[in-house]
């Protein structure tokens, strides 16, 4: 794979929408089991995060993490990770895991 990968935080409603398309495409559930685009906005409000791996300005992949605490101390649970198909075994979803 020679494309270069930039992986960046997912603000905009616009970008939120497309995890949820990606996340439709690349576990192909039924719309009732797909996370919405409000589920994802809660988690930014309640201080977790959405990570996007962009190829140009498409979203080819994304982390979203949920805000939790562990042995009391803040951390965040990895809720879903989704890359496209095509640029699965390059080592996204784990750049995307540890960004």
């Amino acid at each position: 794979m020679n494309a270069q990968i930039e992986i960046r935080e997912c603000a905009t409603l616009d970008e939120l929408g497309a995890c949820v398309d990606l996340q439709r495409e690349v576990f192909s559930l039924p719309e009732i089991e797909l996370s919405p685009v409000r589920h994802f906005v809660v988690t930014k409000n309640a201080g977790g995060f959405i990570l996007g791996a962009y190829s140009g300005d498409e979203l080819i992949g994304f982390v979203l993490s949920v805000p939790a605490f562990l042995r009391g101390e803040k951390a965040f649970y990895s809720h879903m990770t989704a890359v496209k198909s095509e640029f699965q075994s390059f080592g996204i979803g784990a750049r995307l895991k540890w960004a």
